[in-house]
């Protein structure tokens, strides 16, 4: 902490802490200690590897000193604790990371592992995947149990005369050109949906230009369910197919806002399944094309706990004009037994009589034949009802992988020190300008699925918040008191996620302070709050965002690919700082989405101009 107090004796700045000897008098008033790069890739594919390579020359070169390295694919951090690779790659992993140490080390630059991800220990043990709990009413017909199969869509192929309950939202009253009932095109029946955005030019020529428009149903189904829907596209010249999307929305009530339920953001169409309920190898909008027949398309879900659902389709941005795609033969139905999540605890299928008295033995009474049952019992009669119990994966349901389930003292955390212990000979002899302390920066970032276990003891927690907390200060227990963790502010935030309802988790992430999470006092949280918004709005988030952490030392993400956003960050650290001189900014770092480097220098320029961040960026460098 010394370092620290010497910070804030800096007049008229209270910078977190100064940057090692060799580079503290290159900046007017001491530099930012950390000042890093976020790169993520797979460092045992060729081209990820070199790319990475080829980017720390740069960012010495622009006054950075660190790389926050992700790593994913075939060489993710986890891999060297998972039993399914051999020892032989495992050892060609830890090669090539000391291979990018090395290189780092030749450039002056450190790197810091970003891991611990929440999913990590289900890499390692697939069942320990968080998963919903189902129970579902299965009719018996001829010896053979199945899930409800009735439509719950309304005029599913669009043959009533007017629209019925479907109906169809611009989020621009002058885009809803082009989207309506089609009685030439049909894959059955003589009718289908034709949404054809139009685009209109704004009367003001600086508004967005802008011609989403979405059809949507509005569903009354079940909490606690598990749910199958599928439709037909077919498309003319689309040539952008990535701008069509679905989302599975809650309907906001009196007592709760709207959240998504199904929104697989990476995949815009979702991602299915094959007719025998198994995951396709790829996502849907990657097989949705230009020119396309009537083709099948499906996603599957979960309802949590929300009952009243809407189910969109359409564009939510810039679309084609001229391009069209053509909807039919809705359906949605009731699932069984897909994508279950196995522990071996007894729990992962039960099969009872309606009444709950008896309770069935596979093999014995019934054998699983994929979603259905064959009953062997014959003291089950047809017309039978059966409720069968399971756990369904969320895989899929949001683009972000679920995580794994965090029970007290469960394998969970012992799992996760098996990571950092594999990564700490690695990574920790690094002594750089960044300081001497160890790093681990904890990737807990938009979980959007937790906290559903209620059958698995000391698993569940009375809300989402006090599940989050357990999970992250969990993992910060089983690390050495030496090691500086860091981690995204996002989850822990009022100004982003930490809010009463978001997406899947169950229960609440509100809590009374940040503290409340039981993060380490010397947790270093990475604050990205707004990402690349530029409004005042977003402004005034991130100048809240920086005093609600203000005790803790915080490094700003700023670029996310819009260049301007950087003035918008460097304003609000000016205000929050003024507001508040003992707010501890520790470091900046340069986050993007689109892998988008060229833009270095660039923010380096605007961070070395600033009447006050720029006396603590070192010089250009001649």
């Amino acid at each position: 902490m010394t370092i620290n107090l010497l910070a804030k004796s800096l007049i008229g700045m209270s910078i977190a802490a100064l940057a090692g000897a060799a580079t503290a008098d290159e900046c007017t008033q001491g530099c930012l200690q950390k000042r890093w790069v976020y790169w993520g890739g797979n460092l045992m594919n060729a081209d990820d590897y070199n790319n990475f390579l080829a980017l720390l020359p740069q960012v010495k070169l622009n006054g950075f000193n660190g790389v926050a390295l992700s790593s994913g694919g075939n060489g993710a951090y986890s891999v060297l604790i998972q039993p399914q690779y051999s020892d032989d790659w495992k050892n060609q992993v830890r090669a090539r990371y000391q291979q990018a140490l090395d290189a780092a080390r030749n450039a002056g630059v450190e790197l810091i592992p970003v891991s611990a991800n929440p999913e990590v220990p289900q890499a390692v043990d697939p069942s320990l995947m968080e998963a919903f709990p189902v129970t579902t009413d299965y009719l018996v017909a001829s010896r053979v149990a199945s899930a409800p199969s009735q439509n719950l869509i309304q005029n599913p192929g669009f043959e009533d005369a007017q629209v019925g309950s479907w109906a169809y939202d611009p989020w621009d009253a002058t885009a809803m050109g082009g989207a309506m009932i089609d009685t030439t095109v049909a894959r059955t029946g003589s009718k289908s949906f034709k949404l054809k955005p139009k685009l209109q030019e704004p009367s003001d020529p600086n508004a967005p230009r802008n011609n989403s428009v979405r059809l949507f149903q509005e569903l009354h189904l079940k909490p606690n369910k598990a749910y199958r829907l599928s439709f037909y596209l077919k498309s003319d010249a689309y040539a952008k197919p990535e701008s069509l999307r679905l989302l599975l929305q809650s309907v906001a009530d009196a007592s709760n806002s709207s959240v998504a339920v199904y929104a697989h953001a990476g995949h815009n169409l979702g991602w299915g399944t094959d007719g025998a309920g198994k995951w396709n190898a790829s996502s849907n909008s990657a097989t949705f094309t230009a020119n396309q027949n009537w083709k099948q398309y499906n996603v599957q879900f979960n309802t949590g706990k929300y009952a009243n659902v809407r189910f969109y389709i359409g564009t939510w941005s810039l679309a084609p004009s001229l391009s069209t795609v053509w909807i039919d033969d809705v359906v949605l139905t009731e699932v069984g037994m897909s994508m279950r999540v196995n522990r071996g605890d007894g729990k992962d299928l039960v099969v009872r009589s309606s009444s709950g008295a008896a309770t069935y033995v596979q093999g014995s009474d019934y054998t699983v034949q994929g979603e259905k049952l064959q009953i062997l019992n014959p003291a089950i009669p047809d017309g039978a009802t059966l409720k069968v119990s399971w756990r369904q994966s969320g895989e899929h349901i949001f683009s972000s992988a679920p995580p794994a389930i965090a029970c007290q003292n469960g394998r969970f955390f012992t799992i996760q020190k098996q990571l950092y212990d594999a990564l700490a000979p690695l990574f920790n002899g690094q002594q750089y300008a960044t300081g001497n302390l160890s790093k681990y920066f904890m990737y807990y970032d938009e979980i959007r699925l937790m906290n559903w276990e209620k059958d698995v003891p000391n698993c569940y927690m009375p809300t989402a918040a006090n599940y989050l907390g357990r999970m992250v200060s969990g993992v910060q227990a089983q690390l050495p008191s030496t090691a500086e963790t860091l981690v995204w502010n996002d989850m822990f935030d009022p100004n982003m996620n930490a809010v009463p309802e978001y997406f899947l988790a169950n229960g609440s992430l509100v809590q009374s302070d940040v503290s409340a999470y039981g993060l380490r006092p010397q947790t270093v949280i990475v604050n990205w709050t707004g990402g690349s918004d530029t409004s005042a709005s977003a402004n005034t988030l991130r100048r809240q965002s920086l005093a609600y952490f203000a005790d803790y030392k915080q490094v700003v993400a700023l670029f996310y690919d819009k260049l301007e956003s950087t003035d918008g960050w460097l304003s609000s650290m000016t205000a929050a700082q003024t507001a508040d001189p003992a707010l501890q900014v520790d470091g900046i770092m340069y986050t993007t989405w689109n892998k988008d480097y060229t833009k270095l220098d660039d923010v380096a320029q605007k961070l070395r101009a600033h009447a006050v961040w720029g006396k603590h960026w070192p010089p250009a460098t001649p």
